[in-house]
């Protein structure tokens, strides 16, 4: 039987039989750890049905979360003093729901390559991304990188009859006077 890897590793891997011994559950690739799966299953979750009703690929999910996990802790590098605790979860910068909102009525090539674009992702360790969500902690425009800001601006470019990722990006990441 050939396994295929969730993260997309090539080739496919066999397998001895249906029953998988629990080492061969695991991508062997280096880094890699994604699960394996048979290709009934891959097909299956080929497509999944996002909260807001739309289908959403989640191989482009999938994608975005192994890139972003990948960096270090934004806190990390950028917090003196902050002591990571937890693991590293992908963070959207821009609420993933907001995108999928402003822009679900595009062609779904384009919500995907909007929703699942790595630059809007922050690494952030698990206290770090509870204390973002609960807002007593705030990643502020001024430190943020620049081609996420580029990337909003061209977003608004070229969608120019929708609301502003820009003004939304600065409304979740307000300046440092405006949050003083």
């Amino acid at each position: 039987m050939k396994l295929y890897c969730a993260n997309g590793c090539t080739p496919p891997y066999k397998t001895r039989s249906f029953q998988r011994d629990p080492d061969e559950v695991i991508c062997p690739n280096p880094g890699c750890g994604g699960r394996l799966e048979t290709g009934m299953e891959r097909n299956a979750k080929a497509k999944v049905r996002s909260r807001s009703g739309g289908l959403h690929d989640v191989s482009s999910a999938a994608h975005f979360s192994n890139i972003v996990r990948s960096w270090p802790c934004w806190a990390a590098k950028n917090r003196q003093g902050h002591s990571c605790w937890g693991r590293v979860d992908p963070h959207h910068l821009v609420p993933a729901d907001w995108i999928r909102t402003t822009y679900g009525d595009l062609p779904e090539s384009g919500l995907l390559r909007i929703l699942f674009n790595p630059l809007l992702g922050a690494p952030l360790c698990r206290g770090f991304h509870e204390a973002i969500e609960r807002r007593s902690e705030v990643i502020h425009f001024e430190e943020l990188d620049p081609e996420l800001v580029e990337f909003a601006e061209h977003v608004d470019d070229t969608y120019p009859g929708l609301p502003s990722m820009l003004a939304r990006l600065e409304l979740e990441s307000p300046r440092r006077e405006a949050a003083a």
